[in-house]
């Protein structure tokens, strides 16, 4: 049954660009959640309040990340969907590495706004100890 599924999705891509689409959007975030969530867990557990402010500085900074995401997202399924017409001007391989590479960046981009974002939170933390 998979081996029938999965030749129907490669042959009839017609159809089959939204399953495509679904697959990215979960292989962008557990590897987004693979390499945050352990970050996550420890500041959550040692101090709730601060980890609020931490997400709250992160939600202003992560544009750009969600960016490269979409752009990872749309162009594998854009990619899937009209191969034939990208392999008139570029190299599937060259299409495959570009879409890559746009999930990596957002990656780091999510890395750096969450560091970005502790620091902010460090900063306020210290900022109101001096006040009281």
């Amino acid at each position: 049954m998979n081996t029938s599924l999965i030749r129907r999705l490669m042959e009839e891509r017609e159809w089959s660009w939204p399953a495509i689409g679904i697959v990215t959007i979960l292989v962008g975030l557990v590897l987004r959640s693979f390499f945050l969530s352990r970050i996550l867990r420890q500041i959550k557990a040692s101090n709730r309040q601060w980890y609020k402010r931490t997400q709250t500085y992160y939600e202003g900074r992560a544009l750009l990340g969600w960016i490269f995401f979409g752009l990872f997202v749309g162009g594998s399924m854009l990619l899937w969907r009209f191969e034939s017409f990208f392999l008139k001007y570029l190299d599937v391989w060259l299409c495959w590495i570009i879409l890559g590479t746009c999930l990596v960046i957002s990656l780091l981009l999510h890395i750096c706004a969450y560091a970005q974002s502790m620091v902010d939170a460090i900063r306020d933390q210290g900022v109101l100890d001096k006040e009281h």
